[in-house]
């Protein structure tokens, strides 16, 4: 039997909740960076579904970690096309990690 390691660590309900404000700034972020890429370009690239960024989340009494999407793009945009999006989503990501939040972006499937 192979053992996995996760290198990522999860994160549980309570650590969202303390998290809330920075999860809520992040967005806020993405959101300006999406609209201003929107009014520059125009909505670009191939419809997703389902794309965001995540963590590794743990629930309540259970042992293994799931996805959680804690930003989805479409909250951040009317656009549906994925560049749009994709343009800003490593300032996102960073502006996470300088926060303590080890979140990555979760690219959805194709419609």
């Amino acid at each position: 039997m192979t053992t996995l390691h996760c290198t990522r660590t999860s994160i549980t309900d309570a650590e969202l909740a303390a998290a809330a404000s920075t999860i809520a700034a992040a967005r806020d972020l993405w959101t300006a960076r999406c609209n201003e890429y929107h009014e520059k370009n125009g909505d670009q690239g191939t419809c997703v579904l389902g794309a965001g960024i995540a963590v590794d989340y743990r629930a309540p009494r259970c042992r293994r970690s799931q996805q959680l999407i804690i930003i989805p793009a479409h909250s951040v945009t009317g656009a549906q096309g994925a560049s749009v999006w994709e343009a800003s989503v490593k300032e996102v990501l960073g502006f996470l990690k300088e926060r303590g939040i080890d979140a990555r972006y979760a690219a959805g499937n194709m419609d």
